[in-house]
């Protein structure tokens, strides 16, 4: 057990999202499917001593909060890349998948296949899909941007509508900023 667990929920759009950080880094983000909402933080706690707050998007002291200004950020059009701090634990092939994804652009889609071919494992294109489904930070790494050889949504471990709503979200605010 990590001390001193931040988890910070906030809603964005048709999402609920579920920020956990130690004193370090965001170690996950739990995306829930939940209605349409105007996306604001709603809670704020500290697990070791209950502590809840709704007033700390402005505090960047801790890597919680920083995660959820950047998340609204995302979610309102402003940010496309992320730099609150991450811990990835996993396989070296996970790892190595999760940095990858890093490097498909905001609105960019790519499939498993090449993501493959793109960290030197060609006929790996499954496991991509598997290392992908395991990402305990989804949006921030990004592996709702992978879809099918033929372009189809397949896979999400959050769902493929959610994975519909984020490509949309990137796809309409890269158009409107050109």
């Amino acid at each position: 057990m990590v001390a001193d667990t931040t988890i910070a929920t906030c809603r964005a759009g048709q999402l609920e999202l579920r920020i956990w950080a130690n004193r370090r880094a965001v170690t996950r983000i739990d995306l829930i499917p939940s209605r349409p909402d105007n996306g604001s933080v709603t809670a704020y706690r500290n697990k070791d001593n209950g502590d809840i707050t709704t007033e700390y998007k402005d505090n960047t002291a801790t890597p919680a909060a920083l995660a959820v200004r950047q998340l609204d950020e995302y979610f309102s059009g402003a940010r496309r890349v992320f730099d609150f701090p991450i811990e990835l634990y996993g396989t070296p092939f996970r790892l190595r998948v999760w940095r990858a994804l890093t490097t498909i652009g905001y609105g960019e889609i790519m499939s498993y296949g090449e993501l493959a071919r793109r960290i030197g494992q060609p006929k790996a294109a499954r496991a991509v899909g598997g290392a992908a489904h395991n990402n305990p930070v989804p949006i921030a790494v990004p592996c709702h941007r992978l879809v099918g050889s033929d372009g189809s949504l397949t896979g999400f471990a959050c769902g493929t509508d959610t994975k519909a709503y984020l490509l949309r979200l990137e796809a309409e605010t890269a158009a409107m900023q050109g």
